[in-house]
């Protein structure tokens, strides 16, 4: 009778360790993210390595930006991305989405896409808000602040210009987590078995 109650119950936190594991984000993805302005007289030209979570959230942001003509004194390094109402997100909307294929950002006109930090040559500090119309029909990269009058629409991206590439796939920490608890949960009923095993053969 014990013996099935072990045996129940190892099945049970097998199954348990299963499903909060199959809860979780799997894998991290990285991309190569190659993507231009339509204009390219006086627009950007952008390189980037982005990498999303299980859930689509961007989680790390590096590359490089390329202004072009009389931008070109914004060209600089991408040195990270900003999380909604984080300090120095200021008024800009977006909601930490990216998508692998697209539209690639959350089609939405109010709140969509991604907004990276970058260190022009020339101009210091600034941010991008690279995002997707309502209809999600069009994507655009927007430099200025909602509160400056440059800021709607942006310039516009040439999605044939669009040039995505996975370099890496790996498991979130917190897929690791579970993992590690679910055999940890299995070792110590397997090890309480082998004891009460061991106790009664020497009884």
């Amino acid at each position: 009778m014990r013996k099935g109650f072990r045996v129940a119950a190892l099945a049970t936190v097998v199954a348990a360790a299963v499903s909060l594991v199959a809860g979780y984000p799997a894998h991290a993805s990285t991309f190569d993210v190659i993507v231009q302005t339509v204009d390219q007289t006086n627009g950007f030209d952008f390189n980037l390595m982005l990498t999303g979570d299980g859930s689509n959230n961007l989680v790390g942001a590096s590359g490089s930006i390329t202004g072009l003509g009389v931008n070109s004194g914004y060209s600089g390094t991408v040195t990270g991305f900003l999380l909604p109402g984080s300090p120095g997100s200021g008024l800009w909307n977006f909601d930490n989405k990216i998508y692998s294929t697209a539209p690639y950002f959350t089609p939405s006109g109010c709140c969509s896409g991604i907004l990276l930090s970058f260190n022009t040559t020339s101009f210091g500090p600034d941010n991008v808000n690279l995002y997707t119309d309502g209809a999600g029909a069009n994507d655009y990269a927007s430099f200025m602040n909602p509160g400056d009058n440059y800021y709607n629409p942006g310039l516009l991206l040439d999605l044939g210009s669009v040039r995505i590439s996975e370099i890496s796939s790996s498991p979130l920490p917190s897929t690791w987590t579970m993992l590690i608890a679910a055999f940890a949960g299995i070792a110590f009923f397997a090890y309480r078995g082998a004891r009460k095993t061991a106790n009664a053969i020497s009884v």
